[in-house]
């Protein structure tokens, strides 16, 4: 699924968001990715990501956007409860300090180009992600589902990452020949027995 949500910000705001998912996020501010979470963690000591977004926003309007992956089998990082985001955002400005947290107010869409039901990489990994740009289409927007509060959820023990993040270094290219789809020429076989047993 991807959720996005508008927020307004002065200038000279110093923004900063907490941002954690079941199973995985990808979030961006203005169309630039910031970062890619969680840490590892399980039920019982779930992690968030605390990020500066200051160098990402802009005076005025700003969209903030954020695709979920829920994997729904375990990994050796993690295991899996039920779909869910969790963030929130604190912006800082001369005439003080206001709170956004994900919530009915945010806007969430199916995210098709994302194939659900792929094989894992292996035991201890999550599932490929298999991308499909001709998926991308027009989105059907609708006000995003609150499951449960923060606290309430299976995710408990919530806690900052205790390890560094990854870092980004974006390449462009020099140029582009052509493009095609692609396929695996490979099989594989991955039996997620916790989705056959239980399946949705």
């Amino acid at each position: 699924a991807v959720f996005r949500k508008g927020i307004s910000i002065e200038p000279q705001a110093s923004v900063r968001v907490a941002i954690t998912a079941d199973s995985w996020y990808r979030l961006k501010l203005n169309g630039r990715i910031v970062n890619d979470g969680p840490a590892r963690g399980w039920p019982t000591h779930y992690k968030y990501d605390v990020l500066d977004l200051t160098p990402y926003a802009r005076p005025g309007e700003n969209e903030i956007e954020v695709v979920v992956r829920y994997f729904g089998t375990g990994t050796f990082h993690q295991v899996p409860q039920m779909p869910g985001l969790l963030a929130e955002i604190t912006i800082e400005s001369a005439t003080g300090t206001a709170v956004v947290a994900t919530g009915r107010s945010w806007l969430a869409s199916a995210a098709p180009e994302w194939r659900l039901d792929t094989p894992k990489i292996s035991i201890q990994m999550e599932p490929f992600e298999h991308y499909d740009a001709r998926e991308t289409g027009t989105r059907g927007w609708a006000a995003a589902v609150e499951v449960c509060e923060a606290h309430d959820g299976p995710w408990q023990g919530l806690s900052e990452r205790d390890c560094a993040l990854l870092t980004w270094e974006p390449t462009s290219a020099k140029a582009v020949i052509r493009t095609q789809a692609v396929t695996t020429k490979e099989e594989v076989f991955c039996f997620a027995a916790a989705r056959m047993t239980h399946p949705g």
